[in-house]
């Protein structure tokens, strides 16, 4: 979904420019995300043009700025260019020649070593800081993020910090976000085009804190949240994967943990005490 504002790219009006702003934009259609970045200096010369050119095409097709025009034809691209997910699990199996269980590890190693570099130290810190900061952490998650964010939800209340997770969708999730307070703060993880629920969430959540996972780094949302934190989801146009993902929270929260190490240790002996209760007192079959 597209910024507010900003129209869908539609390529049948490509057709009613003229011959070099038509060049233009086929370039960048036929070198879909690498042209994404270039200034419009650097599009003249690829497409062979001025850089008034790529401006004027630009405008031709109803975009007041270059980089209108930039974020319409990533969100046309990724549509258009999306494998199915049978055609993505298909890929998957494909280039594990050497077995699955390998490749798996190998790509999440890839991860890994992509989310250290695109989480620097002090964008951590600061996540870990605004976390431990709030009354209550709130994890959303749609899909197979639900579960991340309801263990994640899990692992925070064994630490001691109040935690929820908010994962339904529709007019459910309404009566989810009824419970907002200002002083929460919100952990959403977001992958792919934007969608609609994810914009009524921060609307609803303004005033509160809200750190982004995902995966797009054309970062369409980095006026509306506290920050931004980016992590893949594997190979990209194969089946996901949300290892990395998993690393990237647990580290939160163990981060949060060591932030309040006082309420950490009052809260894993209470859960120690309980657990202890509950083992040497059974619950009998019939439920009294």
């Amino acid at each position: 979904m597209l910024p507010e504002g900003i129209q869908e790219f539609r390529p049948e009006k490509v057709d009613d420019l003229a011959p070099k702003e038509r060049e233009v934009i086929e370039f960048m259609l036929n070198e879909g995300p690498k042209s994404w970045t270039l200034s419009s200096r650097e599009l003249a010369e690829k497409a062979d043009t001025s850089g008034v050119t790529v401006v004027r095409a630009a405008k031709a097709l109803g975009y007041p700025k270059l980089s209108h025009l930039r974020l319409a034809l990533a969100d046309y691209w990724r549509e258009k260019n999306e494998p199915r997910l049978d055609e993505r699990f298909d890929a998957t199996i494909a280039d594990a020649p050497n077995g699955l269980l390998d490749e798996e590890i190998e790509v999440a190693m890839s991860g890994l070593k992509a989310l250290r570099q695109r989480v620097s130290q002090e964008d951590f810190e600061r996540a870990v800081g605004i976390l431990e900061r709030s009354e209550r952490i709130v994890w959303r998650g749609i899909g197979p993020s639900a579960f991340l964010a309801e263990y994640a939800a899990l692992f925070c209340e064994r630490i001691g910090h109040r935690s929820i997770a908010i994962t339904r969708m529709g007019t459910e999730l309404a009566d989810e976000l009824l419970s907002l307070q200002p002083k929460d703060a919100l952990v959403i993880l977001s992958y792919g085009a934007l969608q609609r629920h994810t914009e009524v969430i921060l609307d609803v959540a303004e005033g509160s804190d809200v750190i982004l996972i995902t995966d797009d780094d054309t970062n369409k949302l980095v006026d509306r949240v506290t920050m931004i934190l980016e992590c893949g989801r594997g190979a990209a146009r194969h089946f996901a994967s949300h290892a990395v993902t998993l690393v990237l929270i647990e580290s939160l929260i163990l981060g949060v943990a060591n932030q309040n190490k006082p309420r950490r240790k009052r809260s894993m002996a209470k859960l120690d005490r309980i657990r202890e209760q509950i083992a040497e007192r059974p619950i009998p079959v019939d439920g009294r």
